[in-house]
């Protein structure tokens, strides 16, 4: 059983791999242009609100030339802090470029800010990632005040570079939802402390999480309305600003 695990895991790295490659090879081909809808979200404009989730292009092969293939952005990662040095991202291409960051229970929260830093500069937007396996420690109620002053930290952290630098870069969470059972307290957290969005990964019966992308906006200032999360839970998407 083990031998077939390990069998599975390798063809799909291999598949994964292959199409990385033709997606790279694909655009370069200067004829090659899909068409796109541009769409403008947390006060970014998108060529297109298709994109590319986290866990395809880990460390920005591909990058901006997504656009190329039809796609507004292209979200790397997930990463860590070991992860950043490997990131060789390629100057061209209109497609927005996302970097998703783990939020890792092991690391102190000088270096996930250090993290935050040296992304923010290849970023067009940040996306704090609360759902992976190293996350896991941080979603205990127990670890509710120790999440809640990293997530701070980390907002604080982006603010001040938007404000040193020439440019905004929005910072986004992501939250696993469970049917029927949308993150509501995690929400409001992430509203309180001045978040730009949630992007939530639904967890189906016997199914891979689904990440949707981001393809609507609300108004930061208005009242929750009572279908916003209704809304939140099937598109499994919104944002603030």
């Amino acid at each position: 059983m083990a031998e077939i695990t390990a069998l599975r895991t390798l063809h799909n790295r291999l598949r994964q791999r292959l199409a990385l490659d033709l997606a790279r090879f694909a655009s370069r081909i200067p004829a090659f242009a899909a068409p796109g809808q541009p769409v403008r979200v947390m006060e970014l404009e998108f060529p297109s609100p298709l994109g590319i989730a986290a866990g395809f292009d880990r460390y920005g092969h591909l990058g901006r030339r997504a656009s190329a293939l039809g796609f507004g952005f292209n979200e790397i990662g997930s990463l860590g802090p070991a992860d950043m040095a490997r990131l060789r991202l390629p100057a061209r291409g209109s497609a927005r470029l996302g970097i998703n960051l783990s939020l890792d229970a092991r690391h102190s929260t000088e270096e996930l800010e250090a993290m935050f830093r040296s992304a923010w500069k290849q970023a067009d937007y940040l996306v704090v990632n609360l759902i992976g396996p190293t996350s896991e420690p941080l979603m205990q109620r127990t670890e509710r005040p120790r999440l809640r002053r990293l997530l701070a930290a980390l907002r604080h952290e982006t603010h001040i570079s938007n404000l040193s630098g020439t440019r905004r870069v929005p910072l986004v969470a992501k939250l696993r939802s469970l049917p029927q059972q949308p993150p509501l307290e995690l929400a409001e957290l992430l509203l309180e402390l001045g978040f730009d969005g949630l992007l939530a990964a639904m967890i189906q019966a016997r199914r891979p999480p689904v990440s949707a992308t981001v393809t609507g906006s609300t108004t930061r200032n208005r009242p929750r309305p009572a279908g916003s999360w209704s809304d939140f839970t099937a598109c499994a998407a919104t944002t603030w600003r």
